[in-house]
């Protein structure tokens, strides 16, 4: 089963079949040795209407530790803290209006 992605959540919503479950979820990974740099990435799943296909629109974004604010003397703690707020808010943003809950869809692999 083929997935596509798409970065534009309206071409998303136009694809979507809203009959079928619509899932999300998200993850973070730092992007260099120093734990500076960190990317979330937010997705969330459907099917296509049209080839019943796996559907995701996907959102990354980057954030250094010096960009969010410190609420503790963990630079690490924080960053993860910021995260998980922006996952929140992604969430209610565009999942939530969807009817989506965690989870995902994946393909049978051969």
């Amino acid at each position: 089963m083929i997935t596509e992605v798409v970065y534009d959540h309206n071409e998303f919503k136009e694809k979507l079949d809203y009959a079928k479950p619509i899932h999300h979820e998200a993850y973070q990974k730092p992007l260099d040795k120093n734990l500076i740099m960190h990317e979330l990435t937010f997705r969330i799943y459907g099917i296509s209407k049209n080839n019943g296909h796996i559907l995701a629109f996907e959102i990354k974004e980057r954030h250094s530790v010096l960009d969010i604010p410190l609420k503790s003397h963990n630079a690490l703690k924080d960053i993860k803290d910021f995260l998980y707020d922006r996952y929140l808010k992604l969430v209610e943003e565009y999942a939530k209006p969807l009817g989506s809950t965690e989870g995902r869809w994946e393909a049978k692999k051969k």
